[in-house]
């Protein structure tokens, strides 16, 4: 049984417990109505709460800065060009000394891993922009 079917099954127990010793003495009466009129209250305040809203999450604030548009496909355009275009900018030599790995080798890695964890994949996010792509995130991982 949840909280608020507790509270109630108490209230209605002391409620046939009052209806029930009318005939006894004054001061039981008073005592057990005293409860029942906490109880009342906590099942009140248990209401209220329930009714509030849950407070908000995240999201645009008042006062706070707007967020800073990044250029996550130029990033990766750079980084495509600079090591594994068909002519890079840099060397296989360069390439190897950077990343102590050969080129073959890097982008198995990052084939593997993206297929392994979707963490690693382009995807976009709930405002439907795109992030960082694998390859950036595993060259920045190193």
């Amino acid at each position: 049984m949840d909280r608020l079917a507790i509270i109630r099954n108490f209230i209605n127990t002391q409620n046939n417990i009052i209806s029930n010793t009318i005939d006894s003495t004054q001061h039981i009466a008073v005592v057990l109505q005293g409860g029942g009129a906490a109880s009342q209250e906590i099942l009140r305040q248990e209401r209220k709460r329930r009714q509030k809203k849950p407070p908000k999450q995240g999201g645009s604030r008042k006062g706070r800065a707007p967020n800073i548009r990044q250029d996550f496909e130029a990033g990766y355009q750079l980084l495509y060009k600079d090591y594994f275009s068909k002519s890079p900018r840099y060397p296989d030599y360069k390439f190897r000394r950077r990343f102590r790995m050969h080129r073959s080798l890097f982008l198995k890695i990052v084939n593997d891993i993206e297929q392994h964890n979707v963490y690693f994949t382009h995807r976009a996010n709930a405002l439907g922009n795109f992030g960082l792509r694998g390859i950036q995130k595993i060259t920045a991982a190193l």
